[in-house]
């Protein structure tokens, strides 16, 4: 009973420790300034091209990994599960 109670309390204090850092986090992303930036950011044609081609080579990826699932080669297989 007594290690339930201290894994209890351990993830209370892990999860105020995440509510902070989140919430630090949106507290500088919500300032004037670094909204003005960002909105600029979306603006540029070479920002938003950059983000185009991420995106298309995570959606690459993750079909490649969906093919390599099925490969018949079990340890290809199988590191393609953990991805």
């Amino acid at each position: 009973m007594a290690d339930n109670n201290i894994e209890k309390r351990l993830l209370e204090e892990i999860n105020k420790i995440d509510e902070g850092l989140a919430l630090g986090l949106l507290k500088w992303i919500m300032k004037p300034a670094m909204k003005k930036a960002m909105k600029k950011l979306g603006e540029d044609p070479e920002f938003t091209a950059a983000v185009d081609d991420i995106n298309y080579q995570t959606d690459r990826l993750k079909r490649i990994a969906k093919r390599l699932k099925k490969s018949p080669n079990p340890e290809i297989a199988k590191l393609a599960k953990r991805l």
